[in-house]
């Protein structure tokens, strides 16, 4: 890797420290500099919650990106899909049809998979693939349960948190390389050094940030499940089930995602607002408009697609 040849050169002929070197120095500097020019140059808001953000990934690259994921999942679970018409994948397309009719990403080609597993989970591939585990349905219980979940995926996706972490990823190896040429200084080792250089970006940048994102797409999907008219208390429900359930759950700062706790918590901090979304969504003319939608749903073997 390329911090590890750094780590094993980081004295020069004469013994001293590279990064000591009037060169080094006056490189680094130039790289700093541009390096944050670049940054700055880059930087975004979400819209819904005005956070600003690193961004140099175009939604196409994102979503060309995500193909081979895509292909992948479907090679792997192609014989577990069920068909459109089982009653599992028409509560799951029911509350995704709604879900994307108020997201503002109507544009994209969406298809809803349901797979046969047992397994409690739920994801969105970036340009709307939707995939659902069946063993997500005994713990979401309703359709306002589920809709907190795929309301969830689908903020990921509104944010476009994928192509924000493809943004991130080199940032988090740069800062590794840093740290790993400093650290090199100081054990001795370029072994530990990388080890160390990793494990520090982990905990101070990569869990932290991957903590916000998740805990941004619990507000959108708040907001979204409550637009769609859905009862936005059932996402605080889910996750009191899902930590009645938990068994072991590892502490939140070695964890990419905020523990059961925090997530109640939140949801809890920001229920009045949703609450105030579903109230203003005139929901029995909405709820008719979705059913009547529902119809226009093109329906195939394995999935759905609109």
């Amino acid at each position: 890797m390329l911090y590890q040849r750094f780590a094993q050169s980081v004295r020069g002929k004469n013994g001293r420290a590279v990064w000591k070197t009037p060169g080094f120095q006056y490189g680094g500097g130039v790289v700093v500099v541009g390096g944050t020019m670049y940054y700055v140059s880059h930087l975004e808001k979400v819209e819904l919650t005005g956070r600003r953000r690193f961004m140099n990934v175009s939604a196409r690259t994102e979503t060309a990106a995500a193909e081979e994921t895509y292909q992948a999942i479907l090679q792997q679970y192609g014989n577990k899909m069920l068909p459109a018409s089982h009653p599992h994948a028409k509560t799951v397309i029911t509350v995704a049809k709604r879900l994307i009719q108020v997201s503002g990403l109507k544009g994209l080609d969406w298809e809803v998979h349901v797979i046969d597993s047992p397994e409690a989970n739920a994801f969105v591939i970036p340009g709307g693939k939707i995939f659902v585990f069946s063993g997500l349905l005994p713990v979401a219980k309703t359709p306002d349960g589920l809709a907190s979940v795929l309301g969830h995926e689908i903020g990921h996706q509104v944010a476009r948190h994928t192509a924000e972490q493809m943004s991130m990823n080199p940032i988090s190896q740069v800062l590794t390389l840093g740290l790993t040429l400093v650290l090199a200084q100081v054990t001795g080792s370029g072994d530990l050094a990388m080890g160390l250089g990793r494990g520090i970006t982990t905990l101070a940048l990569d869990n932290p940030y991957s903590r916000h994102m998740e805990t941004e797409a619990d507000y959108i999907g708040l907001r979204l499940m409550a637009q769609a008219c859905y009862n936005p208390e059932e996402a605080k429900a889910v996750w009191m089930r899902m930590e009645a359930a938990a068994q072991g759950q590892v502490p939140q700062f070695l964890s990419t995602h905020p523990s059961n706790k925090s997530r109640i918590a939140y949801i809890e901090s920001k229920m009045a607002e949703a609450k105030e979304i579903r109230a203003s969504s005139n929901c029995r003319a909405s709820v008719d408009s979705f059913d009547s939608g529902m119809r226009e749903l093109q329906k195939k073997q394995g999935y759905a697609k609109f």
